[in-house]
């Protein structure tokens, strides 16, 4: 595998290091517990070193993903005025996104559905009625996933004396389903010259990436000519985990949100799930260290 995915790295023209973590040796019942921890302190040294890493063996399947992408694509070849109606309501952040030019892409946003108002779905005569299963399915998976490296990465912390016992227990508390959110986008540019959305890190502890094309996703690199940025190569299976700014907070940027930007110069398909802050957690002022409600969405 690892010269397939060196010959692959070669092809797409990236230099980025981003040989994929497999997940499901920390399944395996033939592998050691001391080789499952070395895996796991290899996860979050790359993490720590450069803010973003890759994972194969995450449980999703290739079938899984396609399926996927072709109701994807049924979803945003609707008219744009089908697709405006199902524009979010009032400050509800589910929906259909039109696209601003230079800042974001066209994207349809989804949150747990048993949470009130619900989220919006097309009427099943104007697209194959498995957007709404296939969607709500990939979001169960990917928060899954996110979960799992998230209190991997916590307890990691913990290890290093960068966390308490009892801060982690915090920190897991306040991550619920309320404001967990999942993107999917389309990127419809077809410039000969790519036009890059906004740099920027996300907000969120972890985002958690699927590309279906490689070319989209980069990182800023920091040179003594400034930032540089580099391609985020794919490989088949592969999802890209990011880490978000509050990260940032509750590590004293011992994991630090990586910045980033999207690309396009040719249509392209992709979906995010953001592993967020319960909303009810933002006021929180007892340990400044796990967040200063005064800097949320600042840094």
């Amino acid at each position: 595998m690892a010269s397939a995915f060196k010959t692959e790295l070669d092809a797409q023209g990236s230099n980025l290091s981003m040989y994929p973590f497999d997940l499901s040796v920390l399944d395996s019942t033939r592998v050691s517990p001391r080789y499952k921890a070395q895996l796991c302190n290899e996860i979050f040294s790359v993490a720590m070193m450069q803010g973003y890493f890759a994972i194969v063996g995450h449980g999703i399947t290739e079938s899984e993903r396609d399926e996927f992408l072709t109701a994807q694509k049924a979803f945003f070849e609707l008219p744009e005025e089908n697709k405006k109606e199902l524009a979010p309501v009032e400050l509800e952040y589910r929906g259909y996104l039109e696209k601003e030019e230079a800042v974001c892409p066209a994207a349809f946003h989804i949150r747990a559905d048993d949470l009130e108002p619900g989220n919006q779905w097309p009427p099943s005569q104007d697209v194959a009625p498995n957007f709404e299963r296939l969607s709500l399915a990939m979001f169960a998976k990917m928060e899954a996933i996110a979960r799992r490296l998230h209190n991997l990465l916590i307890q990691e912390l913990v290890d290093a004396g960068t966390l308490t016992e009892r801060e982690s227990g915090l920190v897991r508390r306040m991550h619920g389903q309320q404001n967990n959110e999942f993107a999917v986008l389309f990127y419809d540019r077809s410039n000969s010259i790519a036009p890059s959305f906004h740099t920027h890190v996300d907000d969120s502890s972890l985002s958690i990436v699927m590309q279906h094309q490689p070319g989209g996703l980069e990182f800023a690199h920091k040179t003594d000519q400034g930032s540089v940025f580099e391609p985020a190569p794919i490989f088949p299976g592969m999802l890209t985990v990011l880490v978000g700014h509050f990260f940032d907070w509750i590590s004293d940027r011992a994991l630090e949100g990586v910045r980033h930007r999207e690309v396009s110069n040719e249509p392209r398909y992709s979906a995010t799930f953001f592993l967020k802050l319960d909303v009810k957690y933002i006021n929180y002022d007892t340990h400044p260290k796990v967040l200063d409600p005064l800097n949320w969405g600042g840094l």
